[in-house]
């Protein structure tokens, strides 16, 4: 008897595990009412949850003061590192940059003396002189950002 219910436990696992992929398969190929009233509530999947391609490409270049003039491309350097080795710890870092750079950039008139600009630059003199051991002096941004839907850039600079 113990035998016979763990078959028929087992045949039935089998016959739900296949009426469930049919309809899947049913579900994906044509818009059926039986596998719609299955896959809907439980199964069903928009796609929805990736996130969008970006809209803009973003070069934050720093000149600054350090044993001379230095220039370095800040928003390539982290993104770089963050590719290279996504668990060091630099997707905060790129997040935090790209989020406030969007959000200056869709200002009615991004100002760069305003506070968006004020933000970039403290994160940008933070993490170089946390990076490069130095003290710096006269820091100078420039934010080009190039949308994917036009050919010119737009340039800001402090």
């Amino acid at each position: 008897m113990h035998i016979k219910v763990k078959k028929v436990i087992i045949v039935a696992g089998l016959v739900i595990l296949c009426v469930h992929f049919t309809l899947l398969l049913m579900y994906s190929f044509k818009k059926d009412k039986y596998s719609f009233f299955y896959m809907y509530p439980y199964f069903h999947q928009n796609w929805n949850v990736f996130v969008p391609p970006p809209s803009s490409n973003y070069n934050l270049y720093a000149v600054y003061e350090n044993s001379g003039l230095q220039r370095t491309d800040i928003f390539t350097e982290i993104v770089t590192a963050h590719q290279a080795n996504r668990f060091a710890g630099k997707e905060s870092f790129v997040l935090a940059l790209s989020n406030s750079i969007h959000y200056f950039e869709t200002e009615k008139n991004p100002d760069v003396s305003g506070n968006n600009f004020k933000m970039i630059k403290s994160f940008v003199k933070n993490y170089l002189e946390g990076t490069r051991s130095c003290v710096l002096k006269n820091l100078k941004l420039i934010l080009v950002v190039k949308s994917t839907g036009s050919t010119a850039p737009r340039v800001y600079t402090n």
